[in-house]
């Protein structure tokens, strides 16, 4: 098949403030780092493509994501058709607090990996990653609303003393759900 490369805003690098619906769709050309005291916040309505090989590094800054069931924040591969595992996928260090409601997720390594932190997932959509669709090591996770599928590998993955509360959550088509 033909692969064709989506496109948008360019953002790369040391990315903080805020990501609106009004210059989305964004495209990741290098990956993003949110690092001490910095801030991303995600807005409803928001889509961003990634290059291959990128992904988003949270080193104790803050992400959050305000989408919601009826305008979602879609991150996914920059390819169409995609192709699992396209994309490195969310990672969150540092002893935070994230929330991320409303997201889709598709296509990624890992959709997210969170270590010593605590998620607050919402509403979520974690589908085609190549390896775990959510990894929590050494942290805590509170999952509410959400679906796992097609995910090659596990489709949520506790280790190392993880704390993981999932609610409502529902897992289709995974090759491990948990």
């Amino acid at each position: 098949p033909i692969v064709q490369k989506l496109t948008g805003t360019e953002i790369k690098g040391n990315v903080h403030g805020m990501l609106t619906a009004d210059k989305s769709p964004y495209l990741v050309t290098g990956d993003i780092t949110i690092n001490n005291d910095q801030a991303l916040f995600i807005q409803a309505g928001v889509t961003i493509y990634f290059e291959p090989g990128t992904g988003i590094y949270v080193n104790n800054g803050s992400l959050a994501v305000a989408g919601n069931p009826s305008t979602p924040v879609v991150l996914r591969s920059s390819s169409e058709p995609a192709k699992e595992g396209s994309w490195k996928g969310i990672y969150l260090t540092g002893e935070n607090t994230f929330n991320l409601h409303g997201v889709e997720i598709a296509d990624a390594e890992v959709g997210i990996a969170i270590e010593k932190g605590n998620l607050n997932l919402q509403s979520a959509k974690i589908h085609n990653t190549a390896s775990r669709g959510v990894y929590v090591r050494d942290g805590e996770a509170s999952i509410i609303a959400s679906e796992f599928s097609d995910n090659k590998g596990v489709a949520l993955h506790a280790a190392n003393y993880a704390k993981v509360n999932a609610d409502n959550a529902k897992f289709s088509n995974n090759n491990f759900a948990l």
